[in-house]
């Protein structure tokens, strides 16, 4: 064999591993793009997730305001029943210390 036949075999089996290490890169840059596209996607989830629970805790905390506004008003409310009925109660009693005793 001369030189010129191994030179060219070399040649064919670098050229043959040339096209082989194309098709890597390709498939390569394929699947990074693909990797990019779902991290994106997945970054836009984790702020429409973020922007969700940022509103529920406003939410959150609006009706914790409206709810101790309300249980305010339930205790003002109470009192002037508790009141009411004390009163009715006295009332009550004044009327049957006012009654005659029956025998």
């Amino acid at each position: 064999m001369s030189n010129l036949e191994d030179a060219m075999r070399r040649i064919e089996a670098l050229e043959a591993e040339l096209d082989e290490l194309r098709t890597k890169v390709g498939n390569t840059e394929f699947l990074a793009g693909a990797a990019d596209r779902d991290a994106s996607e997945l970054r836009a989830a984790l702020r429409a997730h973020n922007q969700t629970l940022n509103a529920l805790r406003e939410t959150q905390l609006e009706q914790g305001q409206r709810l101790g506004t309300l249980e305010a008003k339930v205790g003002t409310l109470e009192a002037k029943v508790d009141d009411g009925f004390a009163k009715t109660a006295a009332g009550l009693q004044e009327i049957i210390r006012r009654l005659p005793a029956q025998a």
